[in-house]
């Protein structure tokens, strides 16, 4: 659910709902609920407000498809990208089959998300050869600092996914090339000026969106699902909050902010719950509402699969003292032992923060 200044609200419905929420829809708060309605203020839906960041799902008029009691929280912005998630939505109605189509590529990238704050991407090139023999079905990106000369190029842990997005797009797109250039251009595309370069193949984004759950059939079959999955926007992967957000097949994400304690192996952690943020508020996870849910100071094993490659090249430079996210789907037929020191968890993801362990830095 989306809430905007002018009063007006959109409830997102899933891709199995023959539902349109079409018209005008509105929000108010009474009583501790939030009131979606439409324009012949008839009721839509209603949820319970827990604190200024946090929701339960209570009933709807309409096929929501959601779980009455299943938590919500404000989903905080992603630090090292400026992500619209409805911008990128749309970007499915801008598929093309050519990547030698100017026009329709150029509209795509046009749209894309910043990669940071401090680089800005100004133009792009068609059917660059490097001599990887994919020529002329590549793409290059060419970037150059927002302001003054910067040779930092921090957040590259965006690029896999704008990739994705690319190759999702663009059927015959096999290469994708972001370029920068340590000092802002005068407007003018000077190839040579850009000195550093990061390459991905579409072979190689298969594996990295297979890490994720994800397929090319899924972007095409269900585009907005996808996107949320591979953001991680829906599934409330921000800030540490505890999301319960349902991703089918009777499971839901669950995902805890907490430190490390100990790498116990290269596919598995102990670490310690720590609180939830929420728009630079900390709170404490006291009491269970729901199975297999984790307390705040609870200690716990992050177990995590020994296929799961990304988690382990995470946890390769992980250290103790740490900040991260650990996340796992709550499985109707799996229930947690609590009488056990540590509590055995088998996690599905993992976020790493920064330094000051509040701004998630590398995103599963």
């Amino acid at each position: 659910v989306s809430l905007y200044s002018d009063g007006t609200a959109k409830l997102a419905t899933p891709p199995i709902s023959s539902f349109a929420m079409v018209g005008a829809y509105y929000y108010s708060f009474t009583d501790g609920e939030l009131l979606i309605y439409n324009e012949s203020n008839e009721e839509t839906a209603r949820f319970e407000v827990v604190d200024d960041t946090t929701i339960i799902y209570r009933a709807a008029t309409v096929p929501l498809f959601a779980e009455a009691g299943t938590r919500y929280l404000a989903a905080p912005e992603i630090s090292d990208a400026r992500i619209n998630i409805d911008e990128l939505y749309t970007l499915y109605s801008m598929r093309t089959p050519y990547v030698g189509d100017n026009s329709a590529v150029g509209k795509i990238v046009h749209s894309l998300p910043e990669i940071d704050r401090e680089h800005t991407q100004r133009f792009f090139s068609i059917g660059d050869d490097y001599g990887t023999r994919y020529a002329p079905y590549t793409l290059t990106l060419y970037y150059e600092p927002t302001g003054a000369e910067t040779d930092d190029i921090r957040h590259l842990t965006v690029t896999p996914k704008i990739s994705a997005l690319l190759f999702a797009l663009i059927d015959n797109l096999e290469e994708i090339n972001y370029a920068f250039r340590s000092t802002p251009s005068n407007g003018e595309l000077d190839k040579t000026a850009y000195t550093s370069r990061v390459t991905y193949y579409k072979n190689d984004i298969v594996d990295y969106i297979g890490t994720i759950g994800l397929t090319w059939e899924d972007f095409q079959n269900d585009w907005s699902g996808s996107v949320d999955k591979m953001f991680g926007l829906a599934l409330g992967k921000g800030d540490g909050a505890i999301e319960d957000s349902q991703v089918g097949g009777g499971a839901h994400l669950l995902s805890y902010r907490a430190r490390v304690i100990e790498v116990f192996s290269e596919h598995s952690l102990i670490i310690e719950v720590l609180p939830m943020i929420n728009r630079e508020r900390e709170s404490k996870i006291t009491e269970r509402d729901g199975d297999n849910q984790l307390l705040t100071g609870e200690i716990v094993k992050a177990v995590f699969g020994n296929d799961n490659e990304r988690a382990a090249e995470f946890i390769a430079h992980i250290s103790v003292d740490d900040v991260v996210n650990i996340s796992y789907l709550n499985r109707a037929n799996i229930t947690f032992n609590y009488t056990t020191n540590p509590i055995i968890v088998e996690c599905d993801g993992i976020d790493i923060y920064d330094t000051d362990g509040r701004t998630i830095m590398e995103y599963f």
